[in-house]
């Protein structure tokens, strides 16, 4: 078991080595509009790895856990999935602002607004971003480095569908809004 969890470990951290990855930080926020509305609010993580060749399409997973401040309850929403997207990146070298959109499935357990908790439900959703560069613009002649970082804000709008339970005829749309700190890292070694 071990050796196949070392082998899965290093093949991510060769894809990574070659693509470039970049992780994100961001305090996310979702408001539930249906007959029960409801907000959920807490960190989310999100790892992603840029595909080479453009090095613009990106695949990776993100976490989360959110609180439910209203309706008050004391069951917290945890969740877990997988993003894909497009990513025109805030260059070291170019424009500060880049855009990018995320699609995203995944898995959610925990409070649904006033209905019983969820032992397992799916989400879905769509996101727009807007990373901005935070770091030094770099000349030309300091790009040779081997491992280059880029830090970037990114502010993001988007909606989710919920199906809670995997019942298709309780699925509810959230809006989410979020802002992250995200860090990219790439290679000179990279074509």
């Amino acid at each position: 078991m071990w050796g196949g969890l070392r082998r899965a470990m290093g093949c991510i951290m060769a894809l990574a080595g070659t693509a470039g990855c970049d992780a994100t930080l961001q305090g996310f926020g979702a408001y539930k509009a249906s007959a029960a509305d409801s907000l959920h609010a807490g960190p989310m993580f999100e790892g992603r790895i840029h595909i080479p060749r453009s090095y613009e399409w990106v695949a990776g997973v993100e976490a989360g856990h959110l609180l439910q401040p209203n309706p008050p309850t004391v069951v917290d929403q945890w969740r877990f999935g997988i993003v894909g997207g497009r990513n025109a990146l805030a260059q070291s070298l170019g424009s500060r602002i880049g855009s990018e959109w995320t699609a995203r499935v995944g898995l959610f357990r925990g409070s649904y607004g006033s209905a019983p908790p969820v032992r397992a439900g799916l989400y879905g959703g769509f996101s727009l971003g807007m990373p901005i560069r935070i770091s030094a613009t770099k000349e030309p002649w300091q790009m040779d480095d081997l491992l280059l970082t880029t830090w970037t804000i990114v502010p993001q709008i988007g909606f989710n569908a919920l199906m809670p339970e995997i019942r298709p005829m309780d699925t509810a749309i959230e809006l989410s809004a979020a802002v992250g700190v995200r860090v990219n890292l790439s290679s000179s070694l990279l074509p």
